[in-house]
This record gives structure tokens, C-alpha cells and sequence, in this order.
């Protein structure tokens, strides 16, 4: 987030996206910017005290109807801060008070200085859990609300090379028109699918899939109850079975 003057201070981002693995969740820098105020009486115009203003410590809530699930804050891993709240968490078995409510903010308070007054106790290092398609908005009393949006090189690559597995069934199926082994089902055009069900002996088996043609076909095929995953390929080869 970049300074924009004293008239427009707000909470400042400073991301490491290129220094960590895309399969790590980011990990951010957060401070507040704010101006230098002074006090404005007469006896003070030519001598003004230091303000004290610096000093305190101002909550700051990450996520607030966003793509925000949680963040771990410094390096502490021993609790999640979520974006639910406590009566979300009541139905959760949770014996070891994991799943932290970021609530207000107040778990997280920042003192509000210029850019230049900064230092490591001003500012705070969370590593984010987030939707990579979203947004994740830091919120204070008396700050403008940041937004952070993470650049589509940090993760879109990786994301179009991920085998995506969905669990299906029991469902109807048809054999493929050429009799083999396949499996006919729709089928993202995009992606390159195969299907994978669990066979005797705890073995499994995985199979092609043909797209299914819409079009209506008498006399019926005898259809197949199957339960299994189809996996979604990036490329056609896909992973050896």
C-alpha cells in the first residue's frame, strides 16, 4: 500500500509475496500511517511538545465480509484467528481453544506514527489464510480501510497445474459408445478428467471419461451405480494411475 500524503493516511501493507512458496500462506507487514499532529494553542506555537498521540495502541480487524478465513499473528501457530464468531464456534469441538475470534480487533493494535517513526514494535507480521481471488480488508477507528489483493503471479500458475478431486455417488452411468473401460459423464471443457473408484480387495482402479453426448440414443444403455472421485487434469495426460 503506498503513501498518498498526509491527507489520505491509512493502514500500510508491505507483502512478501516473491519470498515464499506459492503453497504458503502470505505473509504481510502491517502499520498505520498517520500524520504528525502537534498541539495548536498559542503557547505552543513556537516550542510544541512531543505528541503523545504515538503511543497508543489502535485496534485493527482483519476481515470483515471478505475473503479473509483466518491469520496466524508473528509466529504463533498454537491459534488460528478466524473471521467467525464465538456463537459460530459452539457446535465445533475445539478442546484446545485453536480457533481464536478476531472479534473488534483488539488482539491486534497498532500506534499510529508517520512513515518515518516506524520501528519493529510499531508494526505487526501476520501470515493470512485467504481466498486467493479475494480481497482482505484491514479496518480501524480513525484510518481509511486498506485493501490487499494478492498479484495473480503469486498463485495462478500454481492453481492451473493442481489436480482437483471431487467425490461423486452412488451415481447412474452409461458405458462409453465403444465399449471400453471409460466413463461417460460431463466433464468441464477445460479440463481433462479421469475416474477413480475403489475396487476388491482396498485396491483401487481409475478409468478415462468420455463426454457425455446429450443427445437421446434408444434403446437405453444398461447403466452402472458407481461411487468414486473424478479427478480434473491440467494437462490430458494427467498423473499415472
Amino acid at each position: 500500500m503506498t503513501d498518498n500524503g498526509d491527507q489520505d493516511r491509512r493502514p500500510r501493507w508491505a507483502a512478501s509475496w516473491a519470498a515464499r512458496s506459492p503453497w504458503s500462506p502470505p505473509r504481510v507487514r502491517l502499520d498505520l500511517d498517520g500524520p504528525t499532529h502537534r498541539d495548536p494553542s498559542w503557547q505552543h506555537l513556537l516550542d510544541p511538545p512531543e505528541p503523545e498521540y504515538p503511543t497508543y495502541r489502535r485496534p485493527v480487524r482483519l476481515g470483515e465480509r471478505d475473503g479473509l478465513v483466518g491469520y496466524y499473528r508473528e509466529r504463533d501457530y498454537t491459534g488460528l484467528h478466524i473471521v467467525l464468531d464465538e456463537g459460530d464456534l459452539t457446535d465445533l469441538d475445539d478442546d484446545f481453544d485453536y480457533l481464536r475470534p478476531i472479534g473488534p480487533g483488539h488482539g491486534l493494535a497498532l500506534p499510529a506514527r508517520p512513515p518515518r517513526d516506524h520501528d519493529p514494535t510499531s508494526a505487526a507480521h501476520v501470515s493470512l489464510l485467504l481466498d486467493p481471488y479475494g480481497t482482505v480488508h484491514a479496518t480501524t477507528g480513525i484510518l481509511p480501510t486498506a485493501n490487499l489483493r494478492m498479484p495473480g503471479r503469486a498463485f495462478e500458475e500454481s492453481l492451473d497445474a493442481i489436480t482437483a478431486g471431487f467425490r461423486f455417488g452412488p451415481m447412474f452411468t452409461v458405458p462409453a459408445p465403444d465399449d471400453s473401460s471409460a466413463v461417460t459423464l460431463p466433464r468441464p471443457a477445460d479440463r481433462h478428467s479421469t475416474w477413480t473408484q475403489p475396487a476388491s480387495a482396498g485396491a483401487w482402479t481409475t478409468h478415462p471419461t468420455v463426454p457425455a453426448d446429450p443427445a437421446p440414443a434408444l434403446p437405453f444403455a444398461r447403466p452402472v451405480l458407481r461411487t468414486g472421485y473424478l479427478r480434473l487434469h491440467p494437462s490430458e495426460e494427467g498423473p499415472t494411475p
